[in-house]
């Protein structure tokens, strides 16, 4: 197995994520130049089905349940560190089984479209 990983800051988070399209994206909450809560935002828009992972040391409880209602996947803290590869590990693989279903979906969706567009059938008049 192969990692490759890329480190992004501030505003160019939404570039990154459109071209590296990467697994599994972890933020500290903290950041000097940037707010974590503002990179999830962008992440949510240009990396919907990614999932993203805070990694902080000063995560309070209201801001990881906040987290997490706005689309974030999980919090780590930097004191407990062993926590990180297991859920790295759910994270990828909850985002890997809803994609078959996302899928399932868009193509009903095509679908529903694709039927609002023929044109409606007369009923013919009888013999």
């Amino acid at each position: 197995m192969t990692i490759a990983s890329r480190r992004v800051e501030r505003e160019t988070i939404c570039a990154r994520a459109r071209e590296f399209r990467p697994d599994v994206i972890l933020s500290d909450f903290n950041m000097p130049q940037f707010d974590g809560m503002r990179a999830l935002a962008i992440s949510r828009e240009a990396a919907p089905d990614t999932p993203f992972i805070f990694v902080s040391g000063t995560l309070g409880e209201e801001y990881a349940i906040r987290a997490l209602r706005n689309g974030a996947s999980d919090y780590v803290l930097k004191t407990n560190l062993v926590r990180l590869p297991p859920a790295v590990e759910r994270a990828v693989a909850e985002a890997a089984a809803a994609r078959p279903c996302a899928g399932a979906r868009a193509l009903l969706a095509l679908e529903h479209a694709v039927v609002r567009t023929l044109p409606t059938r007369t009923a013919l008049p009888p013999d």
